[in-house]
């Protein structure tokens, strides 16, 4: 099994959900994030310390997938995920080497 990690825009988040929800994954998980990367963008203060940082909202999806469905699915995110510019996104992979259900 394989965990995929996908940072993208929070603008693409619903087109990425559909897309998995056409390959009937049904387990994921969807956080709110910000951050950088070659595009900067939003400037934000933090007034901890006083820093600026350029952030832009994201939204980071988690799906655990078998490894026979893995190019499928990294393919539907990419697909749903593209905005043709930099800063569309980033997908990490990442096997799991063992899962325990909490009931």
């Amino acid at each position: 099994m394989h965990r995929i990690s996908a940072m993208v825009q929070s603008s693409r988040i619903e087109d990425v959900c559909k897309a998995l929800s056409v390959l009937d994954v049904a387990d994921l998980t969807v956080t709110e994030a910000h951050g950088f990367g070659r595009q900067r963008g939003h400037t934000t203060l933090y007034p901890s310390d006083g820093q600026p940082f350029d952030l832009l909202p994201k939204a980071k999806i988690e799906v655990v997938v078998a490894r026979e469905r893995l190019n499928e699915v990294v393919g539907f995110i990419t697909k749903a995920a593209n905005t043709g510019k930099f800063g569309a996104g980033k997908i990490f992979v990442s096997e799991i080497l063992k899962m325990v259900n909490i009931i």
